[in-house]
Protein backbone atom coordinates (compact mmCIF):
# COMPACT_ATOMS: atom_id res chain seq x y z
CA UNK A 1 0.00 0.00 0.00
CA UNK A 2 1.05 3.11 -0.63
CA UNK A 3 1.94 5.64 2.31
CA UNK A 4 -0.16 8.77 3.15
CA UNK A 5 2.86 10.72 2.38
CA UNK A 6 3.58 9.58 -1.02
CA UNK A 7 -0.14 10.50 -1.89
CA UNK A 8 0.33 13.81 -0.54
CA UNK A 9 3.62 14.37 -2.59
CA UNK A 10 2.06 13.02 -6.15
CA UNK A 11 -1.03 15.30 -5.50
CA UNK A 12 1.37 18.35 -4.75
CA UNK A 13 3.19 17.47 -7.67
CA UNK A 14 0.42 17.14 -10.23
CA UNK A 15 -1.06 20.33 -8.73
CA UNK A 16 2.61 22.45 -9.19
CA UNK A 17 2.26 20.65 -13.26
CA UNK A 18 -1.11 22.00 -13.80
CA UNK A 19 -0.45 25.64 -12.10
CA UNK A 20 2.93 25.75 -14.20
CA UNK A 21 1.02 25.24 -16.93
CA UNK A 22 -1.91 27.48 -16.67
CA UNK A 23 0.41 30.60 -15.37
CA UNK A 24 0.81 33.17 -18.09
CA UNK A 25 4.48 34.13 -17.02
CA UNK A 26 5.71 37.91 -18.49
CA UNK A 27 9.46 38.84 -19.20
CA UNK A 28 10.65 42.36 -19.01
CA UNK A 29 12.52 42.92 -21.75
CA UNK A 30 13.35 46.35 -21.70
CA UNK A 31 12.29 49.55 -19.19
CA UNK A 32 13.17 52.45 -18.68
CA UNK A 33 13.34 54.69 -15.68
CA UNK A 34 13.63 58.12 -16.78
CA UNK A 35 15.48 61.16 -14.43
CA UNK A 36 16.85 64.28 -14.37
CA UNK A 37 19.61 63.93 -16.80
CA UNK A 38 19.60 66.41 -20.00
CA UNK A 39 22.07 64.08 -21.39
CA UNK A 40 21.01 62.09 -24.66
CA UNK A 41 19.62 58.38 -23.91
CA UNK A 42 21.79 57.16 -27.10
CA UNK A 43 24.18 55.05 -26.11
CA UNK A 44 23.01 54.38 -22.67
CA UNK A 45 21.45 50.76 -21.76
CA UNK A 46 17.84 50.76 -20.51
CA UNK A 47 17.38 50.77 -16.57
CA UNK A 48 15.67 46.47 -17.71
CA UNK A 49 17.66 44.91 -20.10
CA UNK A 50 17.82 41.43 -20.90
CA UNK A 51 20.68 41.41 -23.47
CA UNK A 52 22.97 44.22 -23.16
CA UNK A 53 21.03 46.59 -25.55
CA UNK A 54 21.82 50.45 -25.88
CA UNK A 55 19.60 53.26 -26.84
CA UNK A 56 20.44 54.65 -30.74
CA UNK A 57 19.54 57.46 -32.55
CA UNK A 58 18.64 56.18 -35.96
CA UNK A 59 17.16 59.09 -37.04
CA UNK A 60 17.22 63.30 -35.86
CA UNK A 61 17.58 63.96 -32.29
CA UNK A 62 17.58 61.74 -29.41
CA UNK A 63 14.91 61.68 -26.21
CA UNK A 64 17.41 62.61 -23.53
CA UNK A 65 17.44 60.95 -20.26
CA UNK A 66 14.98 62.97 -18.43
CA UNK A 67 12.67 61.66 -21.10
CA UNK A 68 12.40 65.22 -23.03
CA UNK A 69 12.58 65.57 -26.67
CA UNK A 70 11.54 69.15 -28.55
CA UNK A 71 13.04 68.53 -31.96
CA UNK A 72 12.10 65.37 -34.58
CA UNK A 73 13.65 62.24 -33.86
CA UNK A 74 13.46 58.76 -32.28
CA UNK A 75 14.91 57.04 -29.61
CA UNK A 76 15.27 52.73 -30.31
CA UNK A 77 16.14 49.87 -28.75
CA UNK A 78 16.68 46.71 -30.98
CA UNK A 79 14.02 44.07 -30.99
CA UNK A 80 12.64 41.29 -33.27
CA UNK A 81 9.19 39.49 -32.99
CA UNK A 82 9.06 35.65 -32.93
CA UNK A 83 6.10 33.05 -33.61
CA UNK A 84 4.16 31.94 -30.45
CA UNK A 85 4.54 34.64 -27.93
CA UNK A 86 2.68 37.82 -26.72
CA UNK A 87 4.44 41.33 -26.82
CA UNK A 88 3.14 44.04 -24.81
CA UNK A 89 4.46 47.89 -25.47
CA UNK A 90 3.57 50.31 -22.92
CA UNK A 91 4.53 53.93 -22.50
CA UNK A 92 3.59 57.51 -21.51
CA UNK A 93 4.12 60.78 -23.38
CA UNK A 94 3.10 64.49 -22.71
CA UNK A 95 3.15 66.60 -25.32
CA UNK A 96 3.50 70.09 -24.83
CA UNK A 97 2.22 72.03 -27.35
CA UNK A 98 3.11 75.85 -27.89
CA UNK A 99 1.12 78.93 -29.50
CA UNK A 100 3.50 78.31 -32.65
CA UNK A 101 3.55 74.46 -32.94
CA UNK A 102 1.61 73.51 -36.34
CA UNK A 103 -1.33 71.00 -35.32
CA UNK A 104 -0.13 68.04 -37.33
CA UNK A 105 3.29 67.52 -35.09
CA UNK A 106 3.05 64.49 -33.31
CA UNK A 107 4.68 62.15 -31.54
CA UNK A 108 4.19 58.55 -30.26
CA UNK A 109 5.92 55.08 -29.63
CA UNK A 110 5.46 51.56 -30.95
CA UNK A 111 7.26 48.75 -32.68
CA UNK A 112 10.17 50.49 -35.23
CA UNK A 113 10.60 49.44 -38.72
CA UNK A 114 12.34 51.97 -41.30
CA UNK A 115 10.36 55.34 -40.05
CA UNK A 116 9.87 58.07 -41.36
CA UNK A 117 10.31 56.54 -45.13
CA UNK A 118 7.69 53.86 -44.03
CA UNK A 119 6.47 50.91 -41.72
CA UNK A 120 5.21 47.87 -41.77
CA UNK A 121 4.64 47.97 -37.70
CA UNK A 122 2.17 48.34 -34.96
CA UNK A 123 2.11 52.44 -33.42
CA UNK A 124 0.43 54.72 -31.78
CA UNK A 125 0.77 58.45 -32.72
CA UNK A 126 -0.44 61.58 -30.96
CA UNK A 127 -1.10 65.28 -32.69
CA UNK A 128 -0.76 68.64 -31.34
CA UNK A 129 -4.39 68.83 -32.81
CA UNK A 130 -5.97 66.24 -30.95
CA UNK A 131 -6.04 63.15 -33.38
CA UNK A 132 -4.89 59.64 -32.38
CA UNK A 133 -3.79 57.21 -34.14
CA UNK A 134 -3.25 53.27 -33.48
CA UNK A 135 -0.94 52.75 -36.86
CA UNK A 136 -1.04 48.70 -38.28
CA UNK A 137 1.15 49.18 -40.85
CA UNK A 138 3.23 51.90 -43.05
CA UNK A 139 2.93 55.23 -41.10
CA UNK A 140 3.34 57.92 -42.34
CA UNK A 141 2.64 57.56 -46.13
CA UNK A 142 -0.52 55.33 -47.32
CA UNK A 143 -0.52 53.48 -43.99
CA UNK A 144 -3.04 51.10 -42.97
CA UNK A 145 -4.52 52.62 -39.71
CA UNK A 146 -6.27 50.34 -36.88
CA UNK A 147 -8.20 52.78 -36.03
CA UNK A 148 -8.43 56.62 -35.90
CA UNK A 149 -9.72 59.04 -32.81
CA UNK A 150 -10.97 62.49 -32.44
CA UNK A 151 -10.07 63.36 -29.12
CA UNK A 152 -11.27 66.48 -28.56
CA UNK A 153 -14.74 64.78 -29.26
CA UNK A 154 -15.64 67.39 -31.68
CA UNK A 155 -14.44 70.30 -29.82
CA UNK A 156 -16.09 70.11 -26.65
CA UNK A 157 -12.70 69.93 -24.67
CA UNK A 158 -9.44 70.47 -25.06
CA UNK A 159 -7.54 67.75 -26.73
CA UNK A 160 -5.81 65.16 -25.23
CA UNK A 161 -2.02 65.84 -25.04
CA UNK A 162 -1.34 62.59 -22.73
CA UNK A 163 -0.45 59.19 -24.60
CA UNK A 164 -0.91 56.48 -22.08
CA UNK A 165 -0.74 53.76 -24.19
CA UNK A 166 -0.59 49.90 -24.40
CA UNK A 167 -0.36 47.85 -27.25
CA UNK A 168 -0.50 43.96 -27.44
CA UNK A 169 1.79 42.06 -30.73
CA UNK A 170 0.08 38.68 -30.52
CA UNK A 171 2.19 36.45 -32.82
CA UNK A 172 0.47 32.88 -31.93
CA UNK A 173 -1.66 32.24 -34.44
CA UNK A 174 -1.30 32.53 -38.11
CA UNK A 175 -2.26 35.79 -38.82
CA UNK A 176 -0.70 37.84 -36.16
CA UNK A 177 -2.92 40.24 -34.03
CA UNK A 178 -2.06 43.56 -32.33
CA UNK A 179 -4.71 45.09 -29.84
CA UNK A 180 -4.15 49.21 -28.26
CA UNK A 181 -5.75 50.67 -25.51
CA UNK A 182 -5.05 54.24 -24.81
CA UNK A 183 -6.08 56.98 -21.88
CA UNK A 184 -7.18 53.79 -19.69
CA UNK A 185 -8.68 52.17 -22.37
CA UNK A 186 -11.60 55.05 -23.43
CA UNK A 187 -10.01 54.61 -27.01
CA UNK A 188 -9.17 50.75 -28.25
CA UNK A 189 -8.96 48.55 -31.04
CA UNK A 190 -7.40 45.65 -32.62
CA UNK A 191 -6.04 44.24 -35.70
CA UNK A 192 -5.71 41.25 -37.71
CA UNK A 193 -2.89 41.15 -39.90
CA UNK A 194 -3.82 39.85 -44.05
CA UNK A 195 -1.97 36.35 -44.62
CA UNK A 196 1.40 36.98 -45.77
CA UNK A 197 2.15 40.10 -44.01
CA UNK A 198 2.69 39.78 -40.57
CA UNK A 199 5.45 42.11 -39.33
CA UNK A 200 8.15 39.67 -39.65
CA UNK A 201 10.88 42.40 -39.93
CA UNK A 202 10.54 45.11 -37.15
CA UNK A 203 14.04 45.65 -35.63
CA UNK A 204 13.33 47.80 -33.08
CA UNK A 205 11.07 49.59 -30.76
CA UNK A 206 10.85 53.33 -30.38
CA UNK A 207 9.75 56.40 -28.71
CA UNK A 208 9.53 59.16 -31.57
CA UNK A 209 8.48 62.86 -32.28
CA UNK A 210 7.67 64.47 -35.48
CA UNK A 211 7.86 67.76 -36.39
CA UNK A 212 10.88 69.41 -37.72
CA UNK A 213 14.12 71.16 -36.48
CA UNK A 214 12.99 75.23 -36.45
CA UNK A 215 13.01 76.10 -32.86
CA UNK A 216 9.66 78.23 -33.27
CA UNK A 217 7.38 75.22 -33.75
CA UNK A 218 9.32 72.22 -31.72
CA UNK A 219 6.80 70.08 -30.17
CA UNK A 220 7.83 69.64 -26.22
CA UNK A 221 7.35 66.03 -25.65
CA UNK A 222 8.19 63.84 -22.31
CA UNK A 223 8.07 60.90 -22.26
CA UNK A 224 7.71 59.41 -18.33
CA UNK A 225 7.41 55.32 -19.09
CA UNK A 226 8.40 52.83 -21.29
CA UNK A 227 8.55 49.04 -21.16
CA UNK A 228 8.48 46.03 -23.28
CA UNK A 229 7.40 42.64 -21.88
CA UNK A 230 7.68 39.10 -23.89
CA UNK A 231 4.36 36.93 -22.42
CA UNK A 232 4.29 32.98 -22.22
CA UNK A 233 1.62 31.59 -23.72
CA UNK A 234 -0.80 30.07 -20.78
CA UNK A 235 -0.49 25.91 -22.88
CA UNK A 236 1.25 23.47 -20.65
CA UNK A 237 4.23 21.87 -23.34
CA UNK A 238 3.45 18.45 -24.65
CA UNK A 239 5.46 17.21 -21.85
CA UNK A 240 3.82 19.01 -19.06
CA UNK A 241 0.70 17.98 -20.38
CA UNK A 242 1.55 14.32 -20.11
CA UNK A 243 2.75 14.68 -17.06
CA UNK A 244 0.19 16.20 -15.59
CA UNK A 245 -2.01 13.39 -17.12
CA UNK A 246 0.13 10.54 -15.90
CA UNK A 247 -0.36 12.19 -12.71
CA UNK A 248 -3.85 12.69 -12.63
CA UNK A 249 -4.16 8.56 -13.67
CA UNK A 250 -1.73 7.76 -10.84
CA UNK A 251 -4.22 9.53 -8.32
CA UNK A 252 -7.39 7.91 -10.09
CA UNK A 253 -5.61 4.25 -9.73
CA UNK A 254 -4.91 4.89 -5.58
CA UNK A 255 -8.32 6.56 -4.75
CA UNK A 256 -10.04 3.04 -6.70
CA UNK A 257 -7.28 0.87 -4.54
CA UNK A 258 -7.92 1.94 -1.25
CA UNK A 259 -11.70 1.73 -2.31
CA UNK A 260 -11.34 -1.62 -3.26
CA UNK A 261 -9.33 -2.24 0.20
CA UNK A 262 -11.96 -0.22 2.25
Amino acid sequence: MFSKSYITLLAAAVAAVATTGAMAQATVIYSQTFNSSTAPLTGTQPTTDTGGATWTAPFGASYQQNGFIQYQGISALPFTPSAGNTYTLSGNLALAPTSSTPTGYNAGLGFWNTWPSGDNAPMATLAVNGTLTFWATGYPGGGVAAATFDTTNGGTKAALTDLNVTMTLNTAPTNWTVSYSADNGLYSANYTYATGSNPTDIPGVMLYQASNNAPATGLPVTASAFELQQGVPAVPEPGTGAAYLLGVVGLGLLAKKRKVLA
